[in-house]
This record gives C-alpha cells, structure tokens and sequence, in this order.
C-alpha cells in the first residue's frame, strides 16, 4: 500500500541491514564507528519520518484503518505549528534541534501531538527492552569523544576507548549473534510495533 504507515518501518530497516552488512564486513575502529553514527541517524530519521507521516498523511494502518490528522495538526492548521507548541508548548518556538532518538524528548512531543497512534509509538519507542538509549550513548561518545560522552558511554560500553568499539560490538550475544546485529533487530522489531 502505498500510503501505509509500515512503509516507515520498511524503509528503516532496508537502510539498517544495508549499516549491518557494512559492520560485518569492516572489521576496524573507522568503519564501526561509521556504522555506530549511521544507525543511529538512520533512527532518528525513522523516529522523526513515523511522528510526520502520522500525524499529517493519514496513513493506512495494518488493520485497513486510516489514521485522522494529529489532533495538534488539525487544531493548529499546520504540521509546523504544531511541532513548536509540542516541542516547546510554553513559548511555542521550535528548538533548534529535535533529538529524535531520545525517546525521553521524543514520547512527549508524540503525546502533545495527540496522535491517532500515539498509544503505539510510545509503547513501542519507550520500551524497557529498547537498545536506542545504549546506542545514543555510544554514538555521543564515537561522535564528540569527550568526558561528559565517556562517562555516558561507561554506563553501557565496558572498554577503554573508541579502539575497543569494533571489538566490543562484534562479542557474540546470547543467541548466537554479534552486539550490533542484536541492536539492529531490536531496533528492526520496535520499528515494526510502533507502525502496528
């Protein structure tokens, strides 16, 4: 269907198999360190594209139900407009940047939004089993390599430095699996339960 809300999720996880490949095959610090900022872009654009087509396309759902404007959008005339009240309702301005894979800053943008499927993305990025976090802490850290990052990166990365990335990421998991496989298909499912 061409205006159906999965096509979101597909597109993530085309794009995502495409980094996982690359990962697999480029066993040095560069390429993981690549792969660690081009996934997590890749989720932010997924995070941003789902709360857009959602709330002003009025995509089909899996069910065959078409989902109505955002109640904001409709409220608001604009999808614009109602991204700057949401974002910041108590002046009303757009941040300068919107951190889509946070999803501590992303559920209430979604729930000011008010909409239709609200229920669904915030179940499905909020969830206790989601990888986003974890990766967003080691993407700060590959991305600006500072204390401030190190110290987030410590909570989840148990190495020494950005050398250790590519190991740390390739330690098989239960499953059978590398780290960063097992983080795409997290991503990969919660992508899917939140178009459902």
């Amino acid at each position: 269907m061409v205006n159906s809300l999965s096509n979101v999720s597909r597109k993530f996880i085309l794009r995502a198999r495409v980094i996982e490949q690359k990962f697999l095959s480029s066993p040095d610090v560069e390429s993981a360190c690549y792969c660690i900022l081009s996934i997590y872009a890749e989720w932010e654009r997924f995070v941003e594209n789902l709360v857009l087509v959602s709330a002003v396309r009025r995509p089909v759902m899996e069910n065959g139900a078409r989902l109505t404007l955002a109640v904001e959008v409709a409220t608001r005339g604009s999808f614009d407009i109602a991204l700057c009240w949401a974002a910041a309702p108590r002046n009303g301005k757009r941040p300068k940047i919107i951190y889509w894979g946070d999803s501590r800053r992303v559920i209430p943008i979604v729930m000011q939004l008010g909409l239709a499927n609200g229920a669904s993305i915030v179940g499905a990025i909020g969830a206790s089993n989601s990888c986003a976090d974890d990766l967003r802490k080691l993407r700060n850290f590959v991305a600006h390599r500072n204390i401030d990052t190190w110290g987030s990166a410590k909570q989840v990365f148990s190495a020494r430095s950005v050398e250790d990335v590519p190991f740390w990421l390739r330690e098989i998991q239960p499953g059978g699996s590398q780290r960063f496989s097992v983080w795409c298909r997290n991503l990969e499912l919660i992508s899917i339960a939140a178009t459902r």
